[in-house]
This record gives C-alpha cells, structure tokens and sequence, in this order.
C-alpha cells in the first residue's frame, strides 16, 4: 500500500510518525521473509515500501525547515 504526496501532504506530525513506523516494521518483515529463503508475493513490494518512507521523511524534512 503505497501512500501519494498528496495523502502524505494531508497527514498531520503524529500520523506520520506511525505510518513510518508501519512502513518500516513492513519492510523488516519483508526483508526476513526474503532472507530466510522464502518468496515475496509482489516482486516489487520492497521497492515501493522503500520509496514510501522516503517520501514520508522528505515531508517531515520540509515541514522541519519551514
């Protein structure tokens, strides 16, 4: 479940830090799965988890500086 700029833009400081909480927690178990042999149901879940957080960590940055 990826998240758009614009849903992210929406989220108040306290939402955002659980959902990049989530998103990291998310990623961690699907870096386990993928470690201990196993496969991923979306070959491209890890890259758009990934993208996520950085998106998530580029608003608290810009909210940050502003």
């Amino acid at each position: 479940m990826a998240l758009k700029m614009k849903e992210i833009h929406r989220m108040n400081e306290g939402r955002l830090k659980d959902q990049l909480k989530k998103f990291k927690q998310e990623l961690m178990q699907v870096k386990a799965q993928l470690s201990s042999g196993g496969s991923v149901e979306n070959n491209g879940q890890m890259k758009e988890i990934r993208k996520t957080i950085a998106r998530i960590k580029t608003v608290q940055r810009e909210r940050k500086e502003a």
